[in-house]
C-alpha cells in the first residue's frame, strides 16, 4: 500500500511538473529534472526500457493507419524490433538482413522509382 501511495504521489507531481515545462521525466531520483527539449526523458544508470513485446499473431491484430507510422514493438517470435512504416504499409525489422513484412488488412502502396546504376 505504501509503495502504491509513493507511486501515485510521484506520478501526480511528475504530471504537474510536465504541465509546466512540457517535458515528462522518469527517474528513481526525486530531484531529476527532464531535459526541456525532450518530450520524454528517461534516466537510469542501472536499468533499461522495455518496449511492448508481442508475437507475430498479436502484432497482426493491430489495426493500422498512417497515424501509426513509426509504431515500435519487439517481436518475440523472431527476436527482433519491428516498426510500422505507413508509406509502404509494412512492418520492417530492425535486424541485419531482415525482410520487409507487409501489414495485414492494409492496401499496399507501390511506388515507381527512377534509379540510376553506376558501374
Amino acid at each position: 500500500m505504501k509503495k502504491n501511495l509513493i507511486s501515485i504521489i510521484c506520478f501526480i507531481s511528475g504530471f504537474v511538473y510536465s504541465q509546466q515545462s512540457g517535458s515528462v521525466g522518469i527517474s528513481k531520483k526525486l530531484a531529476f529534472t527532464p531535459d526541456a527539449k525532450a518530450i520524454l526523458d528517461v534516466e537510469s544508470k542501472e536499468a533499461g526500457v522495455l518496449f511492448p513485446r508481442l508475437t507475430t499473431a498479436q502484432r497482426n491484430t493491430i489495426v493500422l493507419s498512417t497515424q501509426e507510422d513509426g509504431l515500435l514493438i519487439y517481436n518475440t517470435d523472431v527476436k527482433c524490433f519491428e516498426y510500422y512504416q505507413a508509406m509502404s504499409s509494412a512492418w520492417k525489422q530492425m535486424c541485419a538482413g531482415s525482410p520487409v513484412i507487409p501489414a495485414q488488412h492494409s492496401k499496399l502502396v507501390q511506388q515507381n522509382k527512377n534509379t540510376k546504376t553506376t558501374l
